[in-house]
């Protein structure tokens, strides 16, 4: 029993040392230094390359989200997630008949 008691100690004690100094630790002050992966040039599927898409997303969707999510709109109205869409049946899949993967016939 004191054998597992002191290998509990010391775990306990090597988390709180490395937790410890997670708390110091300044963000990055730039997006590229923030993101864990680094891609660019063409997409298998999809007819942009990377950097149009980050582009659009940085430039033009993000400052609209960002005012968005500082609205009030958020604060005031709840949302439950599990319940069924009133307006359409949500099956997941594209509605486009060229989107999806066409069956083959043996």
């Amino acid at each position: 029993m004191g054998r597992r008691w002191g290998f509990l100690i010391g775990f306990l004690v090597a988390v709180g040392l490395l937790g410890s100094g997670h708390g110091e630790q300044q963000p990055p002050e730039t997006a590229a230094q923030r993101c864990f992966c680094q891609v660019s040039g063409y997409l298998d599927d999809c007819t942009c390359d990377v950097e149009t898409i980050d582009k659009f997303n940085n430039y033009r969707l993000f400052p609209r989200l960002q005012k968005l999510l500082e609205s009030d709109y958020f604060r005031y109205y709840k949302v439950n997630l599990k319940r069924p869409c009133p307006f359409w049946n949500d099956i997941s899949q594209c509605g486009r008949r060229d989107c999806a993967v066409k069956p083959c016939h043996s």
